[in-house]
């Protein structure tokens, strides 16, 4: 006989056999009621135990749930620790129990293949794992002594595909599987054969709980913001959370809820750092806690005067600090570093200083430097002037070793004084020198989190001013403005995240026009404007707080798209717009001609023009500029502009210089080149980080030009392949997706040589005609007075005047045409007898010869009934007199000029209105008598 114990075998076991376990039923499966309940009112079977092969093998009952339907419940039972021998009808042996296993299963496929949580009290575990092709595999387990006399009320959370075991209400192992199949049955049982007892089995809903994450919150002194706590915290669907606060007045400010927001109003004289906490509580009563860090910065600007009282408002570390009396005021002197006590700064701020040479050697600047993102002495960022080196620098000195990221050698002054801004936008920073240098650096992290300071040379570094602001400037980069569609009412309610019972009071827009409709903020946008502009708009809370917030948005067309260039020729604007924009089925957009910039500031663009689309480009696009010119030098400097993120962040290709050569080794290749490729092309592909910019590939390619140029831009996901005449030139492989940016087009001339922008769907040819089809009608807008027509690029655009008209009348306007309309394409009209788009009576001007006539329009076409000479100057106000007398028609030019027709047949008795054919105009000043 082999008296080893076999593995997971005990010794208990062998005594049970000895003493006739077998007879006692020792080894059988486990005693499940007959009921389980599921979600507390639907009654559902327990199966029998599932037949085994192997008699060791698990014990599993299964519970009828094929009519259920869930993915996020919680499988509850009570279980015995230990074996109740009464049970078994064992009376030879001593009432001493034997521990057990229990385990409760789920995604049960076979009696090989499931997955379980549960324990063994044998080895004092808890184990969570599942059995695949009948190998058993623990995820996570539990070492806890386990009393004979114990009972466990499981509870097995199931949430999706994350897995929780709890025990009497207290976690005990837990696990996410790749996938759980919901749609296989569930049960319970044992690991090995024993009659473990499980009572109380139910399916309950499973709400888990809440969980909390920790959130930020910058505020500047005495202003107010709403913080959606929840939004971060991991809240289930159908979970009904709800804040509360145990306490509201804090140090640097109070605390409410609004709408299940913390409404934080800081304190106008105290800045620093706190936590604010909250609880979540659910419908079930539990409740989490949860904090919020709180910086409170100065309100921002801050003006230091430097003198000898100011000296308090500087913590000095190392080094001293002084100040100096001199002709153009107080001066700083400090020889080490030096803190600011204002706490720590806005996420985007400037600081801006004066280094100037001392008054004893005036010929003598031993420069300086501005500190941010203080932590400790030896880990610190600062940029300034390191004048011996004659070098601008921003450097950063981590664990008290000190790093250059980024230097530039410096033109001295005659006057030795150097004017420094620092721009710091949360990762990025930007250091302006006498507002002509700059160098820049962009951090992996937000620089923010520290303390600023001043940083001084050994010998004395002496500042003339202290200035902190805020960048005062909206968003810049494009990324960050609404893609929404020109000339239509857009809903922005969507955009503003608004939580409910919040009222929209005012809006106002800079370009466009704004309206409120039960509580929806529409806006259209202008009848030229397309690019980036903002929309204004004031909240009222319950609480009758008002905050005032804006909406970047940024009009365009669809995509594919195919613009030609044209001129600015409407009447003056409010906001000054780029002297170029693009025709697009008529219509003529126009971007704004000054842009903000990240540093302060705006920068005029003329030079770009951008083709804005209402929606992300797509990964693979191509991009086409089509240039015409007598002048081969007139192609070059003129780019193509894709992933344009901002004024100081874009990517371009174009050619660089063109200078004409035949040269060849051969006779025959010189004669081959002057006929076929005249011209040395040298192209560039380059980007512009941060206003620096940057060469990235260039390359030499002969071509024949003939006065066109058709550069084709291939984008395929991060590459490029540039084709010019169908030759190919070029291609590089970015870093990241180029569909991000806007488009467009840079040209350092004003009369441009490129006349066509087009972006397109990977190797297709542009058509204007088949793109925006929806632009293709006529537009008419009403405003300031004016009645201005954007025309159907083919045919007749007609609008008639509300006021119909019987008997004598007559109708007086001003019509003003656009001046970048071609001479013979300008035109107004005035329209009577209307009966359809199509057939109407028209009296009005049209450039070229026989300018003034009084005509028909029969089926679209217009046929001229009377007409003689008059001239007519494009972009010029001309009045126009329509006079009808039953059928006669009279019509005057300026008071002056006057022709008459007799429409014998017809009654002349239907309402005015005006029409041009194909032509932009103006009409002004009606009036019907």
């Amino acid at each position: 006989m082999n008296t080893r114990l076999r593995g997971g075998e005990r010794l208990e076991d062998r005594r049970l056999l000895a003493s006739s376990g077998g007879v006692c039923n020792l080894f059988t499966d486990p005693i499940t009621p007959e009921v389980a309940i599921a979600f507390e009112q639907t009654p559902i079977d327990i199966g029998e135990t599932e037949p085994v092969r192997n008699r060791r093998q698990a014990r599993i009952a299964l519970l009828d749930t094929e009519s259920l339907d869930f993915n996020r419940y919680s499988l509850n039972a009570s279980v015995s620790a230990a074996i109740d021998l009464e049970d078994t009808g064992c009376k030879r042996l001593s009432h001493k129990a034997l521990k057990t296993t229990g385990i409760l299963v789920f995604d049960y496929q076979n009696a090989n293949n499931f997955k379980f949580a549960g324990f063994d009290a044998r080895r004092n575990l808890w184990i969570i794992g599942a059995k695949h092709h009948g190998k058993q595999k623990i995820y996570d387990r539990l070492y806890e002594s386990m009393e004979l006399d114990a009972t466990y009320d499981l509870r097995l959370n199931v949430d999706h595909s994350t897995v929780e075991l709890l025990s009497n209400g207290s976690s005990k192992v837990s696990h996410t599987y790749r996938a759980l199949n919901h749609e296989n049955p569930i049960g319970l049982g044992t690991l090995l054969p024993r009659p473990t007892r499980f009572q109380d089995i139910a399916i309950r809903d499973y709400f888990p709980l809440s969980e909390t994450v920790a959130d930020n919150l910058k505020v500047t002194q005495g202003v107010s913001e709403i913080i959606d706590v929840l939004a971060n915290d991991a809240i289930a669907y159908d979970i009904e959370a709800a804040l509360q606060l145990n306490q509201t007045d804090y140090t640097l400010g109070q605390v409410s809820i609004i709408d299940n927001q913390l409404h934080f109003e800081a304190a106008s004289d105290v800045f620093g750092q706190e936590i604010i906490e909250y609880e979540v509580v659910d419908q079930l009563g539990r409740a989490v806690t949860g904090h919020v860090d709180i910086t409170v910065t100065s309100a921002f600007p801050i003006e230091f005067d430097l003198d000898e009282t100011e000296l308090d408002s500087f913590e000095l570390l190392s080094g001293n600090h002084s100040s100096i009396d001199s002709p153009v005021g107080s001066l700083h002197r400090l020889t080490g570093l030096e803190l600011l006590e204002v706490g720590l700064p806005p996420d985007k701020f400037t600081m801006t200083t004066t280094v100037i040479a001392p008054p004893s050697t005036p010929h003598k600047n031993f420069g300086g430097q501005v500190v941010f993102d203080y932590q400790d002495e030896r880990n610190y960022k600062f940029a300034g002037i390191l004048a011996k080196k004659k070098r601008a620098v921003i450097a950063e000195v981590r664990n008290g070793r000190t790093f250059i990221w980024n230097s530039r050698r410096i033109n001295t002054p005659g006057d030795p004084q150097y004017h420094l801004k620092l721009v710091v936008n949360g990762k990025q920073v930007q250091l302006l020198i006498n507002d002509s240098e700059y160098i820049s650096r962009q951090f992996a992290q937000p620089v923010t989190s520290g303390n600023i300071g001043l940083k001084g040379h050994r010998r004395g570094s002496i500042f003339g001013d202290l200035r902190l602001d805020n960048i005062n400037q909206p968003a810049v980069a494009l990324n960050d403005y609404h893609k929404i569609p020109v000339h239509q009412n857009v809903t922005l309610n969507y955009l503003m995240n608004l939580p409910p019972d919040v009222k929209l009071m005012s809006a106002s827009a800079a370009q466009g026009t704004v309206r409120i409709e039960d509580d929806q903020l529409i806006y259209r946008s202008a009848a030229h404007h397309w690019g980036p502009t903002t929309v204004d708009y004031e909240l009222l809370y319950p609480n009758g707080t008002q905050v005032s917030k804006s909406l970047p948005l940024a009009p365009g067309v669809d995509y594919p798209a195919t613009a030609q260039l044209t001129k600015f020729g409407h009447l003056e604007s409010d906001i000054v717009m780029n002297d170029l924009g693009f025709h697009i089925q008529g219509k003529e957009f126009f971007q704004e001609n000054q842009y903000p910039l990240p540093l302060g500031g705006y920068e005029n663009v003329t030079n770009f023009n951008m083709l804005f689309l209402n929606e992300l480009l797509p990964e693979d696009f191509d991009l086409l500029m089509q240039s015409q010119s007598s002048s081969r030098a007139d192609f070059a400097e003129e780019s193509v502009i894709f992933d344009y993120r901002d004024q100081l962040n874009y990517k371009f290709v174009g050619i660089n210089r063109v200078v004409r050569s035949t040269q060849s080794s051969t006779l025959v290749g010189t004669i081959v080149n002057s006929i076929f490729y005249p011209v040395n092309t040298y192209w560039h592909v380059g980007e512009v980080v941060n206003g620096e910019q940057r060469i990235l590939k260039q390359t030499r390619r002969r071509l024949n030009l003939n006065s066109n140029l058709n550069l084709k831009l291939q984008v395929r996901d991060n590459q490029i392949a540039v084709l010019a005449n169908g030759s190919r030139i070029t291609s590089y492989e970015f870093s990241e997706p180029l569909n991000y940016g806007a488009i467009g087009a840079y040209s350092p001339y004003f009369d441009r040589a490129y006349h066509t922008l087009s972006v397109l769907d990977p190797n297709s040819l542009p058509d204007a005609a088949a793109t925006n089809t929806h632009l293709a009608g006529d537009i008419w807008h009403e405003h300031s007075g004016h009645l201005e027509v954007q025309p159907d690029p083919h045919g007749f655009s007609v609008h008639i005047l509300d006021e119909p008209f019987v008997g004598p009348r007559q109708i007086e306007t001003y019509l003003t045409t656009v001046t970048n309309t071609e001479d013979d394409l300008a035109n107004g009209f005035i329209i009577f007898d209307y009966v359809d788009e199509e057939n109407f009576k028209l009296a009005g001007v049209k450039a070229g010869r026989k300018s003034m006539l009084i005509g028909e329009v029969i089926s679209g076409h217009l046929q001229v009934l009377r007409s003689r000479d008059h001239v007519m100057f494009v972009g010029e106000e001309i009045k126009l007199l329509v006079s009808i007398d039953q059928s006669l028609v009279s019509f005057t030019v300026d008071d002056e000029a006057v022709i008459t027709y007799d429409f014998a047949d017809d009654d002349l008795d239907l309402p005015f209105g005006f029409a041009t054919q194909e032509s932009p105009a103006y009409f002004k000043n009606t009036s019907i008598g």
